[in-house]
């Protein structure tokens, strides 16, 4: 055997290594007494409590019902509007363009219309120049100049068929653009007075109507009034419907001055009549008079 395996050491006669965690105390994780998670609560409990209460309010949106917190109401309201006010801007600008549109397109026809009937009138000038034409006369003195005239009439007669046509068609759109335009007028007028009139619908007409024949309007100028011929036709109707409540307050304090008061009849008191002689009685004598005042 070598020296290294003399002096070779057993396991059991090596020093045991001390452990450090026996000097530890123990750690009693029961229910009862375990408090480390709780110093952690109570710290969030007491941040909570410092924490500021958020008060919220309700907003209405698009008809929809939010709560937010009170200092964001302002700014989101002011978006709302901000974007509400962008929508009627551009519908606004949609109508405008489409009304423009529109008024364009009528433009045109009825600058075509007139063109159509600038033409047919002029078509009929020149038919009448053959009105006073000896046929007959001029056939024997020229047969190929009346030919000649015949095949003219007959294409101005032609192209007269045709212009005719051609304006009865433009007359009808238009009739049809008229009729749209004062529909919309009509449709516009109303929302309007629904606006500025409260009540406003048929029961208000009526009385708008009855208000203006009360005045000497005509019928046709209420019709007008209606389809908005004239520029101020709502500010008219509303002076009318003015008038009408003014009316239908004055006819109401009229009636009640009217009315009389029911006064109950009073009882008459009926006293018993007494057969003692009058003192101031002048067929009494000075004597019986003393001695009427002496019994008193």
């Amino acid at each position: 055997m070598t020296d290294q395996a003399e002096n070779a050491v057993e396991p059991s006669e090596l020093p045991q290594i001390e452990d450090d965690n026996e000097d530890l105390p123990e750690i009693d994780t029961s229910d009862d007494d375990y408090e480390g998670p709780d110093d952690d609560n109570e710290e969030s409990e007491d941040s909570e409590e410092s924490r500021p209460e958020i008060e919220y309010e309700e907003v209405e949106i698009d008809g929809k019902t939010y709560k937010l917190p009170a200092e964001l109401k302002d700014k989101v309201m002011m978006q709302a509007d901000y974007t509400r006010k962008t929508q009627e801007v551009a519908k606004t600008r949609e109508e405008l363009d489409a009304e423009r549109q529109q008024f364009q397109e009528m433009q045109q026809r009825r600058e075509q219309h007139f063109k159509e009937y600038t033409k047919l009138t002029n078509l009929d000038e020149q038919i009448e120049q053959y009105e006073n034409v000896d046929w007959g006369t001029l056939q024997q003195q020229d047969p190929n100049l009346a030919q000649q005239h015949q095949f003219n009439l007959m294409q101005l007669q032609q192209k007269r068929e045709k212009a005719a046509k051609e304006l009865q068609t433009q007359e009808q759109a238009v009739l049809r653009d008229q009729q749209t335009q004062s529909a919309q007028v009509i449709e516009q007028n109303s929302r309007r007075l629904a606006s500025e009139i409260e009540g406003w619908g048929t029961e208000k007409q009526k009385a708008v109507a009855t208000q203006a024949g009360k005045l000497g309007f005509t019928k046709q100028f209420l019709t007008a009034l209606n389809k908005g011929v004239f520029p101020d036709s709502v500010q008219m109707i509303k002076a009318l419907d003015k008038a009408a409540r003014y009316d239908q307050i004055q006819e109401k304090a009229k009636k009640a001055t009217r009315q009389t008061v029911e006064v109950k009849p009073t009882n008459k008191v009926s006293g018993k009549k007494t057969n003692k002689p009058n003192i101031y009685n002048a067929n009494l004598s000075t004597e019986q008079r003393i001695k009427l005042f002496q019994k008193k």
